[in-house]
């Protein structure tokens, strides 16, 4: 699907990233010891928030690319001699990473603090992670990860196994809840 309009929401607001914070307080001498999970789990927690925010981020930054270039009159596309840039695919792997990543949270979080998990953000992994599964599965055409042409869905559909959505607000606010919760651990 051709994005023609970006309306994924912005995370470029959540900063200071993660990891500098928490090295910034072992610097300052702050006792990540109690009971070994902060020393176990908090380096990792800071990680993976950080990189599920960057890989939305670089998403984000695919999505509006493919916008302007879908914007673009063709004679612009004609005269620089190069066709039209497609950016379907990084756009997708950002988002497999991000989710991915999101779901690794949920595991950490839930062995060592009990977190309750996104069940549609855990569905769309599922899908991602055993697409082998829904390819084997599927008669007709393979399943595949997309996104809607306004940037605010992406799904895993096939026509004979049925569709997996979430919004891309969805995931955005489920990061920033993630990234609050693990600033408040450091």
């Amino acid at each position: 699907m051709l994005i023609k309009k970006s309306d994924m929401p912005n995370l470029s607001k959540l900063t200071p990233k993660v990891v500098p914070c928490f090295i910034a307080g072992c610097l300052a001498g702050r006792d990540y010891n109690k009971d070994n999970i902060g020393k176990k789990v908090l380096p990792i927690l800071a990680r993976l928030i950080d990189k599920a925010i960057d890989e939305y981020n670089y998403a984000k930054k695919f999505v509006e690319a493919e916008e302007a270039e879908n914007k673009m009159p063709h004679e612009t596309i004609k005269e620089r001699n190069q066709g039209q840039f497609l950016y379907t695919c990084p756009i997708i792997n950002h988002l497999e990473n991000c989710i991915t990543t999101l779901a690794r949270i949920y595991k950490v979080k839930a062995t060592y603090f009990g977190h309750t998990k996104k069940q549609d953000l855990l569905n769309m992994r599922n899908s991602i992670e055993h697409i082998d599964d829904r390819i084997r599965d599927t008669i007709e055409e393979s399943p595949v990860l997309n996104i809607s042409e306004d940037s605010l869905i992406i799904e895993i559909a096939a026509k004979d196994n049925g569709k997996i959505q979430i919004k891309t607000s969805s995931i955005a606010e489920e990061i920033i809840n993630l990234y609050h919760e693990i600033k408040k651990l450091l």
